[in-house]
């Protein structure tokens, strides 16, 4: 309505969209066993221009057991080096709640374009989430791209996120045969100005 005010209404945000090549955007499970110590990559969009960004937004669903432990999210340029990262945090929240983060970043402006969205998880204990965004499996899985340069995996390197993803020495891709990626998700998510 003309004359209303909210707080979100000077909020500024754009949310990374996966490449098509994932399809629709979908929710797994990360565990102790299945992404303890990886790091996934999957190349991202950003439609429009966003200036002076100072929050990642994302979110995960604690399931039948709270997983603990810690997560570093990066946002990469397209040629692979590292731009932002949220520093190590703790996956928090109780069984069976949903979880909403803002993750505090230096002030960055990011132009419309290819990104790569990067998780690396470490520390893991008993429990599981759901993380909903790019999957990221064996590329000989149902639901894995099969198209190189969207995504990929690093089966090393926990919260300590490279300066430059280095193919295949460090991150293997997954259109290449033969790789065996443990299944998890890099979260769809969004960039915003406080």
């Amino acid at each position: 309505l003309p004359g209303t005010s909210s707080p979100m209404a000077a909020l500024d945000v754009m949310t990374f969209a996966p490449h098509p090549a994932f399809g629709t955007p979908g929710a797994t499970v990360a565990t102790t066993v299945s992404c303890n110590g990886f790091q996934y990559a999957a190349r991202c969009f950003l439609a429009r221009r966003i200036v002076n960004a100072t929050r990642v937004r994302w979110k995960y669903t604690q399931l039948g057991s709270a997983l603990t432990g810690n997560y570093n999210i990066g946002i990469y340029d397209d040629s692979g080096r590292k731009i932002i990262e949220t520093g190590s945090v703790a996956f928090t929240g109780s069984v069976n709640t949903v979880v909403a983060r803002v993750e505090t970043i230096t002030a960055t402006s990011f132009e419309a374009g290819w990104y790569f969205v990067v998780i690396g998880f470490a520390s893991l204990a008993a429990g599981s989430v759901a993380i909903t965004g790019a999957v990221i499996v064996n590329s000989s899985s149902v639901g894995s791209p099969n198209l190189p340069g969207v995504g990929y995996v690093a089966g090393a390197g926990g919260v300590t996120l490279p300066a430059f993803m280095n193919p295949p020495t460090t991150f293997l891709d997954l259109g290449s045969s033969g790789i065996a990626a443990v299944a998890s998700t890099v979260p769809a998510l969004a960039v915003s100005v406080g």
